[in-house]
């Protein structure tokens, strides 16, 4: 079993794991900077752009997951639905998705965790074949998950600019490139 840190948007690989029923989250851990808990990472004309929510301030390395506050006090949320508009526009499924995906970065919950976890719940309802919910630790066993050093190619909007990009981009993506064929996408 792998254990997967929450995440913001996460990458394709994660969700992956968690469709195949191969992997948890790991919701006992505490809070590590400059990772995929707080950051996603899209593709625009320019390449990898890193969307990232700002938490409060103060320290947050040692604090427990779900004592994290996200600081909504900036306007990064307008910041990260922009970006994702101005990447993703031209994308065959953008506008059959980009409502909930907005309505989504939008919503306030009390903590990081909260936070991820109803984006994570989405994707699993929206891409599952059947409502989903996600196996969590109970107790701190530590992330196991590490990014996908390549993943199976799939059409992107920037590819006759920029060449297919073989990262781990987060599933936002995938959601706009490939759609309601995702299931299939991660089965073949």
């Amino acid at each position: 079993m792998i254990i997967l840190p929450t995440a913001y948007w996460p990458p394709i690989s994660y969700i992956q794991l968690l469709l195949s029923g191969e992997a948890k989250i790991e919701v006992c851990e505490n809070y590590q900077k400059r990772s995929i808990r707080n950051k996603a990472s899209i593709l625009t004309s320019q390449g990898e752009q890193i969307l990232s929510v700002p938490l409060t301030k103060g320290k947050h390395a040692k604090r427990p997951i779900n004592q994290v506050q996200i600081a909504y006090d900036e306007q990064w949320q307008r910041t990260h639905i922009q970006s994702i508009k101005t990447a993703y526009r031209n994308a065959p499924y953008y506008q059959y998705y980009i409502e909930d995906i907005s309505t989504l970065i939008h919503k306030q919950e009390p903590n990081l965790l909260k936070y991820n976890s109803s984006i994570i719940q989405w994707i699993l309802n929206t891409f599952g074949e059947d409502l989903y919910h996600p196996n969590v630790t109970s107790e701190y066993t530590g992330v196991t998950y590490k990014y996908a050093s390549s993943i199976k190619p799939y059409r992107q909007v920037y590819e006759q600019q920029l060449g297919f990009i073989n990262i781990d981009l987060s599933i936002l993506d995938l959601i706009f490139n490939v759609g309601y064929e995702i299931p299939l996408y991660f089965r073949n």
